[in-house]
């Protein structure tokens, strides 16, 4: 059985908004209902000025090349005001990042602020998941869909149907049932974990959701009493340590 812990969750002050990317003013935002805090996105977001690209680059390498676990980074270009489908490069080698920063160079023309970078530790052999899930828009605390992969980015979820080389599960709630029922699973051939231990740190991710229901279920009515539709929140499990990471709506702009 796996036991998740808990990142921390001290609430952000709001006068952290004042000035920020609407990106972080995002972030800040589920700190404000208890799920994570300002030292945790602090903690496991590296932020700089987009003037400061090789500033950037160095540490990213840095850190690559002194993590001694398999490691995945996600760099982000973030813009003032825009907050939803941001351009993500995933870099998983020192060697990639020479790549990576060349497509971004080549959009240095456009309005960025600033440039993220996240670090992930996706061993096969560690407790490693990124998902996301949709509450039912009338009963919060309800889910409609969940979708998870294992030792990758949760956005890879959206590119499904171009392949994906990681396993993967999708969970839906049935006709009027509340539970979810595993509706298809994906594990690459040849991929070093079995179906038992996919099934398992599924369950272990659904009872850490359910233990924080109280939380999301109160941030969900709030998006949902602010005019926003189509919800949906992100997590991940890096190396046991379970964490919302993100949420997205139909129009973040009734929000922040």
């Amino acid at each position: 059985m796996h036991t998740l812990r808990l990142a921390s969750r001290r609430p952000v002050q709001s006068d952290k908004f004042s000035g920020a990317p609407r990106k972080w003013r995002k972030y800040l935002l589920l700190s404000m209902f208890g799920l994570t805090s300002e030292q945790q996105l602090n903690k496991s977001i590296k932020r700089f000025a987009f003037a400061d690209l090789d500033t950037c680059r160095r540490s990213l390498r840095d850190a690559l090349e002194k993590s001694k676990t398999t490691t995945m980074a996600v760099v982000k270009l973030v813009p003032m005001q825009e907050s939803g489908r941001l351009p993500n490069y995933i870099v998983r080698k020192a060697v990639d990042i020479q790549e990576a920063f060349s497509l971004i160079q080549k959009r240095s023309h456009e309005n960025w602020v600033e440039i993220w970078y996240c670090l992930n530790d996706v061993s096969v052999e560690k407790f490693s998941v990124g998902g996301r899930f949709i509450p039912d828009p009338i009963q919060h605390a309800a889910i409609q869909t969940l979708e998870q992969v294992w030792h990758t980015s949760p956005r890879l979820i959206e590119q499904l149907s171009e392949g994906v080389s990681f396993p993967y599960i999708r969970s839906e709630r049935v006709g009027f049932e509340q539970r979810l029922t595993i509706t298809a699973m994906f594990i690459p051939p040849g991929y070093p974990i079995d179906e038992a231990r996919i099934r398992g740190e599924y369950l272990a991710v659904l009872k850490f959701i359910g233990d924080t229901k109280e939380a999301w279920e109160t941030f969900v009515a709030y998006l949902s009493g602010k005019g926003v539709r189509a919800i949906s929140l992100e997590y991940k499990v890096d190396n046991g340590e379970f964490s919302f990471i993100d949420w997205d709506s139909d129009d973040d702009a009734r929000v922040i």
